[in-house]
């Protein structure tokens, strides 16, 4: 009976550890993804006709399209989606207008669904991801 037991546990122990694997892939994965597509957003979003003035001004509509557009192609997202791996997937993006340092902010909530949370009744384990860039000019 306890190789029955050790046995079971053994096979629990590896899931738990193949799980946390996955996480945390997924979790490099999406902060990495995220630098990415804030990165873009700032260089995709400047206005030329102001960087010739030598001003620098981000448009923040571009911006957030920008990262939206770059994260979605770069994790694939609506693969992981259809697959099961993500589920309620929210991002959100905010500007931050301080005189001194001024900040684009990336908010990332999903749901990752892996074996051992099903197995006490949850639906997954949430991922949670803050991303802040400075960036040394002004907002339009």
């Amino acid at each position: 009976m306890r190789a029955v037991i050790w046995f079971f546990s053994g096979i629990l122990l590896c899931l738990f550890v193949i799980d946390m694997i996955c996480f945390w892939t997924m979790h490099e994965k999406i902060a990495a993804s995220l630098e990415i597509a804030t990165d873009a957003a700032i260089i995709n979003s400047l206005i030329e006709q102001d960087i010739f003035k030598g001003t620098c001004f981000i448009d923040e509509g571009k911006a957030e399209e920008t990262v939206k557009k770059y994260f979605m192609k770069n994790i694939e997202i609506e693969k992981l989606q259809r697959k099961g791996i993500l589920k309620k997937t929210k991002l959100d993006f905010s500007f931050s207008h301080n005189a001194t340092n001024p900040s684009i902010y990336v908010y990332m909530e999903a749901l990752m669904t892996v074996m051992t949370p099903r197995l006490i009744g949850l639906e997954g384990i949430p991922i949670i991801i803050t991303k802040e860039k400075c960036f040394q000019s002004n907002y339009r």
